[in-house]
């Protein structure tokens, strides 16, 4: 009994560091299970990650689409002012103001309102289209990609190596032309 108590706490210990350090070195001198374990743990980290990335690229989504309806609901803005396929840095958004008279950066400020942290996303691309927001793709800080509406997965991560390619899979799907 006392050794089952001593190979759990061990477990729970090298999964607890494995989880937080986000290595898998600690698994020098583990057992075969301890391995599987950590592999595990390593595995639901990075589809948590992605999930996270997904949800970055949906907020996006939804800050630009309340921009667009507020923008157009004032009745200052055209519609085809507003359309078009954007790809800003996260540096973009901390540049802009209130009142601006250029459609494009008035949209950027509205969307500041509505997801605040835009600036600390690496890159995003997204398009707008008669009034909607079609696709959000987006590059975090930690070089992954996420997408919206169709949301990239993690078996299909591989296959994407830029913003362009991470656009084109939120706007249609996986393509057999990514793989």
């Amino acid at each position: 009994m006392k050794c089952m108590m001593i190979k759990m706490k061990r477990r729970i210990f090298v999964l607890t560091a494995a989880s937080v350090l986000g290595v898998s070195s600690l698994l020098t001198g583990c057992t075969a299970s301890d391995s599987g374990y950590v592999k595990e743990e390593i595995a639901e980290k990075t589809n948590a990650e992605q999930t996270a990335c997904n949800g970055t690229a949906h907020s996006i989504y939804t800050a630009s689409q309340s921009a667009v309806t507020d923008m157009l609901a004032e009745d200052q803005w055209a519609l085809s002012e507003l359309d078009g396929v954007y790809k800003l840095s996260g540096s973009d958004f901390a540049l802009v103001s209130a009142g601006s008279e250029n459609p494009k950066d008035a949209l950027k400020y509205r969307m500041t309102l509505y997801f605040t942290e835009l600036k600390k996303v690496d890159s995003i691309s997204f398009k707008i289209d008669g009034g909607s927001c079609i696709y959000v793709a987006v590059k975090d800080e930690r070089g992954m990609y996420g997408t919206y509406p169709n949301q990239l997965k993690k078996d299909d991560v591989q296959y994407i190596d830029s913003l362009g390619e991470a656009a084109l899979y939120a706007e249609n799907g996986m393509s057999d032309s990514l793989k």
